[in-house]
């Protein structure tokens, strides 16, 4: 395979008064567990739910994206959301999934970890 990066994700949508780290800590998730979903998935509901949950409907812009491999499309999940809000869901997924979260002025970047142990599966 070769090196590099491959966009898997963008969403974008136009940004209010209150920046990005704002919302994430303002906004409340509804309840909700996986069970060996995709984390992919899972990221794609915290970014709708966001929206949803934010009166100005902006949200949690994200931007995700995998290595080469394509390890975070098979990378799977279990975990359950109760009362969190929009920055400890990314934060608990970006830890399950090894993967680096950078907040900037009007998105979220989730990449791969440069650090994680990968499986050759």
């Amino acid at each position: 395979m070769k090196a590099g990066w491959w966009l898997v994700l963008v969403f974008v949508a136009t940004a209010g008064a209150e920046n990005t780290d704002e919302r994430m800590r303002r906004l409340t998730l509804p309840d909700r567990a996986f069970r060996d979903a995709p984390a992919l998935e899972i990221l794609r509901y915290i970014e709708e739910e966001s929206r949803r949950a934010d009166p100005a409907g902006v949200g949690v812009n994200l931007v995700v994206m995998d290595d080469a491999d394509r390890r975070l499309e098979r990378t799977r999940l279990t975990l359950a959301l109760r009362s969190a809000t929009v920055e400890r869901a990314l934060r608990l997924v970006a830890s399950a999934a090894a993967l680096t979260l950078r907040v900037e002025e009007n998105a979220v970047v989730l990449t791969p970890s440069k650090t994680a142990v990968h499986s050759s599966r």
